[in-house]
């Protein structure tokens, strides 16, 4: 459980009708979950909550190692002995809270809910009420090995399945039997955890007709001899070794990989998918994408919510991608499109062929390549034309402004970081900004460049950036 105290001022009467004041109780004792790695600075989080409130000096609080992924099934087993404070993924609380095993956060509410992104809020919350502190946001990445896999090779996991890497050597790996990794193949098919709002804990469609394609490529996955399931540890030591060609894991490998890799660290830019028609599709951050295991007959339709890059495959039949009432229509081309809803813009971005914005006004363009669409939160539709690589290299791994407003720029890296950004000077928001940056450096390191540029300096206080003057 994710526990708060009250405040230790409150006045009580007690049984005679004297005042009192309600405390901590002063041999109060906790327990607390972490993983194998986060002992040590739990440790020192619990030293750290002593020295700053002495009435908790006294208290016993003990560690035990159950991680995240773990943690709803032993919290199951018995409630009552359960850690009192434990981290667990975001796709176990509507289990954990119709169980009666979280309790609500009231403490501090407003002030956590103002410094963290919307969807890390919306992760910890049911029916409007928070059970858990949002903690963080990970990820998942490809990792390779540059010295046995091309950038070009590691954009399809069947060619580095092909490739023989030598005797020993393990083309890929990763956590198979970790529903944290599996369950991204499922959604990436469009299956749905826990219903569509996902807070129906007895709703769960992975056995649908697209769960069962994704189910039997698990399988393959698990009987092909060029892969190995392997935890952190493993496929940690596989890397050191020099016996894995590449493996899908956490961001918090990723200084350990390159501490073992050096010049040959690499990290696969961003996750694509092949549709039934032939067609490619890649994802950028918080995209939501649905599409039908098979088109029909006389059309090609999907559904977008972020950003998507499509190689549409040239078919008599229209492709159309719908984005919030508005829409997309192709025959065959190359094009990036995004919406976000908390963007004040649509944009559509030709790269080849032709294709037709469609507004849900019915207002229509035509675009040529290197010509942009835009759809503006008061319904204008634009025609410009642009620099086509400042809008579709995300997809081969980085970031490139062109005289760009800062605040924009923040606003791309907040959405791929998972931080929040706050201007104590506004003006700042209109400094421009001109760079390439590769998507897969630290944060901190983008930071210092963009302080380089001129008179904004950055404070960070975790995942909050405060912009002003320097």
């Amino acid at each position: 459980m994710l526990a708060g105290c009250g405040s230790d001022k409150k006045e009580t009467k007690s049984a005679d009708g004297t005042a009192k004041t309600a405390g901590y109780a002063k041999d109060a004792k906790l327990k607390v979950w972490g993983s194998q790695e986060d002992q040590d600075m739990l440790k020192g989080i619990i030293e750290d909550f002593k020295a700053d409130n002495p009435e908790a000096a006294d208290w016993s609080i003990e560690t035990a190692v159950v991680s995240a992924a773990d943690a709803k099934n032993e919290v199951l087993k018995d409630p009552t002995v359960a850690a009192d404070i434990f981290e667990f993924a975001s796709d176990q609380i509507a289990e954990l809270q119709s169980a009666g095993a979280l309790y609500r956060i009231t403490k501090n509410k407003d002030k956590i809910i103002a410094d963290n992104v919307e969807n890390s809020v919306d992760a910890a919350t049911i029916d409007g009420e928070m059970y858990g502190y949002p903690n963080t946001s990970n990820s998942f990445f490809m990792y390779y090995d540059k010295s046995k896999y091309t950038e070009e090779e590691v954009k399809s996991l069947d060619t580095m399945l092909a490739k023989d890497l030598g005797a020993g050597v393990t083309n890929f790996s990763m956590d198979l039997d970790n529903g944290w990794y599996s369950s991204a193949f499922f959604f990436g098919a469009g299956c749905t955890l826990f219903g569509e709002d996902g807070t129906d804990p007895k709703q769960c469609d992975f056995n649908n007709e697209k769960g069962v394609l994704v189910g039997d490529y698990l399988l393959d996955l698990c009987t092909n001899p060029k892969v190995k399931n392997q935890d952190d540890a493993l496929l940690l030591a596989s890397f050191k070794e020099g016996k894995l060609g590449a493996s899908l894991t956490g961001t918090w490998n990723a200084a350990a990989l390159k501490e073992f890799l050096g010049d040959n660290f690499g990290v696969a830019t961003v996750p694509a998918i092949t549709l039934e028609d032939g067609t490619e599709v890649y994802f950028n951050s918080e995209t939501k994408f649905r599409y039908p295991v098979k088109f029909e007959e006389s059309e090609r339709r999907v559904f977008l919510e972020g950003e998507a890059y499509f190689k549409v495959k040239r078919d008599e039949r229209p492709f159309s991608v719908e984005m919030g009432g508005n829409r997309i229509e192709v025959l065959g081309t190359e094009f990036n499109a995004r919406f976000y809803p908390d963007e004040d813009k649509q944009m559509t971005t030709l790269v080849s062929g032709k294709v037709k914005f469609i507004s849900g006004k019915d207002e229509s363009l035509e675009l040529s390549p290197g010509e942009q669409a835009i759809l503006t939160s008061k319904g204008k539709l634009i025609r410009k034309s642009v620099d086509v690589n400042l809008y579709t290299a995300w997809k081969d791994g980085n970031f490139v402004f062109r005289k760009q407003r800062l605040e924009e720029v923040l606003n791309t890296l907040a959405r791929w970081y998972d931080v929040n950004v706050f201007y104590e000077d506004v003006s700042r928001k209109e400094v421009e900004f001109t760079g390439n940056i590769k998507r897969f450096e630290r944060f901190e390191e983008i930071l210092y460049l963009l302080r380089m540029t001129g008179d904004t300096d950055f404070e960070v206080k975790g995942k909050n950036i405060f912009v002003k003057c320097k």
